[in-house]
């Protein structure tokens, strides 16, 4: 009996294998938006980590103005529970004929065990002449020579600051990507237009320095990525760091007073305090704007997982139930028949049951396996534009899995039960005579005698069989619902992308044009350099304005962000070029001294409301505090008006 049960189960199968496929359809497709969209957040930080992992990404960035010697390194190596300690050199340079314009490139020495580089084309460089480049910098080739600018220092430096490179050439034979730079960002800088265009890396031997620039130290700690567990670590870590840090600058200082003519006696009891200009910094990870940008990046694909694809779930529900359901009301004879042939209530049900729990088995694998390979490929490569090239490297949640296969058969045999467990209530002689249809009722509309009797009779059946069947009204309510709600986010996603260029280059940012000065005029219109430019402005435009526009960071609790800090040198004639307005259009004055507007994306980013003080650094981490006085509608770029 149980083998014909079987033969009958998979006969059914066989013969209805349209209603079979279309509960395997919606269950795969409600499995693949879920996982997929699911495992997209996971996928993309287990790629980013290993990658991080494999160059062994620094924990501690130390910086001094006075530099540290290979003493300080050797002594932060022996310190407690530090695996790596390494002393290194980075320098901004500006170097020529890049593109139209000279462009700052960030010219470091290659490291041997922190933050190592990934080879993308070509070799590492063996020599002093040789370098290998940013592997998002299609300008630059392997075989190009690129050449130190000679206007190579910011205005009112001492160019000597570049002297610290020997070499003033060099041949490019790699291109590599780094775990210091793992999105498009690539820092700030005081020299040219404020804006670092990629990076370069030299043999340490290219440098011509007494002390280290950077000192990077790495634990001998593992922890995921981004864990609370890692953060108060690195806190803990800090605290002890300060000491160390402190009386390692101090000892230097009073090394180069000494190396001055001054006697152990005279420097034994000065302290930091004393040394003006002296100064030391103890950078964590959350000052890497990459490392940050991808946790706020991957936490908003995981936000899209948690909302859209419930759509797809309820609607999968709701088939499941209408299919099930009218498949057991089709074949009351059949359960009839059975049932007075001996059969029980479990094998029957089990017959039903088995049908739909085979369809969500089999959409459930299918769903996972093509959801979870096609969304996070398709995320991750859109995510290129912003993030190093590198493959997928994907993960398994078994725990996601167990779950979707549950919820699936929750939703299949689940129904499946619940539509035979009234039918199997029925003996077996009512259950093969067909069913009686459900009785007519007056409906609230036949009350209403200027409507009701004006409808003709197709239309008055159907509004009684709407109060008649009720089950099927409501979720046909619901199902259409759900899918007009999926249609009218992505024409919603659609309409929001497609104006905020027209909106943002017709009514916030009206000016024409900017023209970047090689080195800045110091805010002096007479400067011999600005007169034959001014007076091709005052020929060709209806006006102009001199802007201070750099590169800068905001410094916050929530990690760092680059922003464009922008100076006008007349703030009146602001609104020629800039539209500063709330998002209810009311216009915002121009900051005043102490004072800045900000951003709309900055302020909800990071919880900043008007009124709360800022904190903006530099490449030389010199900082400014300001208090925001307004916040102001903005869609491209994030800028600090001051």
């Amino acid at each position: 009996m149980k083998s014909m049960m079987r033969r009958t189960t998979f006969r059914e199968i066989k013969n209805t294998f349209g209603r079979f496929a279309a509960i395997m359809a919606i269950i795969a497709l409600g499995v693949g938006f879920f996982s997929g969209l699911k495992m997209t957040k996971p996928d993309m930080m287990n790629t980013i980590s290993n990658f991080l992992d494999k160059g062994n990404f620094y924990d501690l960035h130390l910086l001094s103005t006075l530099g540290y010697t290979d003493d300080d390194v050797d002594s932060f190596a022996g310190e407690k529970d530090v695996l790596y300690a390494e002393g290194g050199y980075s320098l901004d340079v500006l170097y020529k004929n890049q593109g139209e314009n000279d462009r700052v490139l960030k010219t470091m020495s290659v490291s041997e065990n922190i933050n190592k580089l990934s080879l993308v084309d070509g070799r590492m460089p063996e020599k002093e002449d040789e370098c290998v480049v940013d592997a998002k910098m299609d300008s630059i080739k392997i075989g190009d020579v690129i050449e130190v600018a000679d206007d190579d220092a910011a205005e009112g430096e001492d160019s000597s600051t570049q002297d610290i490179l020997k070499v003033k050439k060099f041949t490019v034979v790699g291109t590599v990507n780094s775990p210091l730079y793992i999105n498009f960002e690539r820092g700030t800088t005081t020299l040219g237009n404020g804006k670092i265009a990629g990076f370069v890396y030299v043999s340490p031997e290219a440098f011509d320095s007494e002390c280290y620039t950077d000192v990077y130290v790495k634990f001998d700690r593992k922890f995921d990525m981004y864990a609370d567990e890692y953060e108060d670590y690195i806190d803990d870590r800090k605290d002890e760091w300060e000491s160390i840090c402190k009386t390692s600058v101090l000892d230097r200082y009073k090394d180069i007073l000494m190396a001055k003519g001054m006697t152990e006696d005279m420097v034994k009891d000065i302290t930091l305090d004393d040394a003006d200009g002296v100064n030391y910094y103890i950078l964590g990870r959350e000052t890497n704007i990459g490392y940050v940008c991808f946790e706020s990046d991957s936490d908003i694909v995981n936000g899209v997982a948690k909302v859209f694809p419930v759509f797809f779930i309820l609607v999968a529900v709701l088939v499941c139930m209408t299919t099930m359901n009218r498949m057991v009301e089709e074949q009351r004879s059949m359960i009839g028949m059975l049932k007075a042939l001996g059969y029980g209530k479990a094998a029957i049900m089990g017959k039903y049951m088995i049908y739909s729990g085979t369809a969500a088995v089999v959409g459930c694998a299918g769903g996972y396996l093509i959801g979870t390979y096609v969304f996070p490929e398709v995320i991750w490569y859109a995510y290129h534009m912003m993030y190093i090239h590198m493959p997928l490297e994907r993960t398994t949640d078994w725990t996601l899995v167990i779950g979707v296969l549950a919820a699936s058969l929750l939703c299949t045999v689940g129904t499946t039960w619940f539509s035979c467990r009234y039918e199997l209530s029925e003996t077996a002689a009512s259950l093969m005579r067909p069913k009686a249809p459900k009785p007519g009722k007056r409906v609230f509309l036949e009350h209403i005698p200027f409507i009701w009797k004006r409808l003709k009779f197709l239309r008055k059946v159907s509004v009684r069989n709407v109060f008649r069947y009720k089950k099927r009204f409501f979720m046909m309510i619901i199902g259409i619902s759900g899918c007009t709600a999926l249609l009218l986010t992505g024409f919603g996603i659609n309409d929001s992308i497609s104006g905020f260029a027209d909106n943002q280059y017709g009514e916030i940012q009206v000016g024409d044009g900017v023209i970047t000065l090689n080195t800045p005029i110091a805010g002096d219109r007479e400067d011999e350099r600005f007169s034959s430019l001014k007076d091709r402005l005052e020929e060709d435009t209806s006006c102009y304005d001199l802007v201070s526009e750099s590169t800068w960071d905001l410094v916050h609790d929530g990690g760092v962000k680059s922003v464009n800090m922008v100076i006008m040198e007349e703030p009146e004639h602001v609104d020629r070029y800039m539209k500063l307005a709330d998002k209810d259009g009311a216009k915002i004055e121009y900051p005043g001294k102490g004072e800045a507007v900000i951003n709309t994306a900055l302020a909800e980013q990071y919880d900043i409301k008007t009124g709360d003080v800022i904190t903006v650094r530099d490449s030389e981490m010199k900082e400014i505090r300001v208090s925001v006085s307004g916040i102001f509608r903005n869609h491209v770029y994030n800028y600090v008006y001051i």
